[in-house]
């Protein structure tokens, strides 16, 4: 027969599992606490580090793609603004210097032009002439003299008179003056007119292209000739917004191309913009940055080693690195405060650290190049700390190479003079 559990027991074990339940919670809870204030310990036991102020370079450079290109070139379109029929005066492999006829277009009509122009102006000139010799106008001058030959009687001139012709002659000299001018500059017109019908070459080189035939009505552009300076090339391309800082006139730059692998060619920066490209679509070349966004600036190369199997056109790689040493510290010890940049300056004899400001350079993944502000040998500390105030002292400070302590008592010691 099955003994009956009494109601007061059931109760009494009730009672100790939810007292071993809250016991087992309370336990399970400074347990965790016990857990993270050990790890916040550990973290908050850290020392700081210092890294000296070493000079060196980064270890990454820019990398940019260009195309080869004639230093000099000219192409020479056909313009029907100029004339329909259009003479080219030179032949393909022929040298030219500068200034020598490459086009000739007809001339006959702004010759005709020019003619008329000079004549009016020539006789703007001679008029003028005769006025100043003779007191009147050419035009006048034969009424005048049949006048004077038929009045042989004095004529007594008042001063009112005299001031009137004065001032009547003076105002004639000037429409004489005023009438040169308007010839000169239509003559002026005429003889650019003329110039335009003569197109010369705007640079030494060789002739590599020269056209059979134009169509007068055609609207496409139509090459006459093509000028270049061969054996003479550069690299030519854009670089972004983003390279701009790293790349300035007389860098170093090693030159590679995909269709010689195994040769190198060497130059130096001699050229970038300051100014956009209004459309970077219609770039020669774009740096290696050129997927992200931004404004693109055009930028040239000269090669300072031969030429060799380049040719022109060919689109090449190039690395453009830094030939001067930088001061360089951790990228992690600046610290920046509005537009600013600083670094805490740590001095191994009094151990106090100190705010500096500092103008900063070029930075790769680990280190930072530093403009001005540091001198080599000095020590920054790596990681700066919010609470960090200039002129306190920090002890048990951790060399960056060696991550040797500078102070044994294995405590951080931190206190404000």
């Amino acid at each position: 027969m099955r003994k009956k559990i009494s109601p007061k027991l059931f109760k009494n074990k009730k009672r100790v599992w939810i007292i071993g339940g809250i016991g087992f919670l309370v336990l399970l809870v400074l347990g965790f606490n016990l857990f993270a204030g050990g790890g916040k310990n550990d973290k908050a036991s850290e020392s700081p580090t210092a890294s000296k102020v070493t000079k060196g370079q980064l270890a990454s450079s820019t990398l940019l793609t260009g195309m080869v290109k004639a230093q000099s070139e000219q192409y020479v379109y056909f313009d029907n603004t100029i004339g329909r029929n259009a003479t080219v005066t030179v032949s393909v492999g022929e040298e030219v210097s500068v200034g020598q006829q490459l086009v000739q277009y007809d001339s006959t009509s702004a010759q005709a032009a020019y003619d008329t122009a000079s004549r009016a102006y020539n006789k703007a000139v001679r008029d003028r002439n005769y006025f100043q010799q003779y007191g009147t106008a050419p035009a006048a001058s034969a009424q005048t003299s049949s006048d004077s030959d038929e009045d042989d009687s004095t004529t007594t001139v008042s001063p009112q008179q005299r001031q009137q012709t004065e001032a009547s002659n003076y105002q004639t000299l000037q429409d004489y003056n005023d009438a040169i001018a308007n010839a000169a500059s239509e003559l002026e017109k005429a003889q650019d007119v003329l110039n335009q019908t003569v197109i010369v070459s705007d640079a030494n080189g060789t002739v590599v292209e020269v056209a059979d035939s134009v169509d007068p009505a055609s609207k496409e552009s139509q090459t006459l000739v093509h000028v270049t300076s061969e054996g003479q090339f550069e690299i030519q391309g854009t670089l972004t917004e983003y390279d701009i800082p790293n790349i300035s006139v007389g860098q170093k730059v090693k030159i590679t191309s995909k269709v010689y692998p195994d040769q190198t060619w060497t130059g130096k920066v001699s050229y970038v913009s300051n100014y956009p490209k209004q459309n970077a679509n219609q770039s020669t070349g774009t740096s290696g940055n050129s997927g992200q966004s931004g404004s693109q600036y055009e930028y040239k190369v000269q090669l300072t080693s031969p030429i060799g199997k380049l040719k022109q056109g060919f689109n090449v790689s190039l690395e453009v690195t830094k030939d001067d040493d930088a001061l360089l510290v951790p990228v992690t010890a600046v610290t920046k405060k509005g537009s600013d940049n600083y670094v805490w300056v740590y001095d191994d004899e009094t151990q106090k650290i100190k705010q500096v400001k500092v103008k900063l350079g070029n930075a790769d993944a680990k280190q930072q190049e530093i403009a001005s502000g540091l001198k080599e040998g000095q020590k920054v500390i790596t990681k700066a700390d919010k609470s960090f105030k200039d002129g306190e002292t920090l002890k048990d400070v951790m060399d960056a190479d060696s991550k040797k302590s500078k102070d044994t008592s294995g405590e951080e010691v931190r206190s404000s003079d």
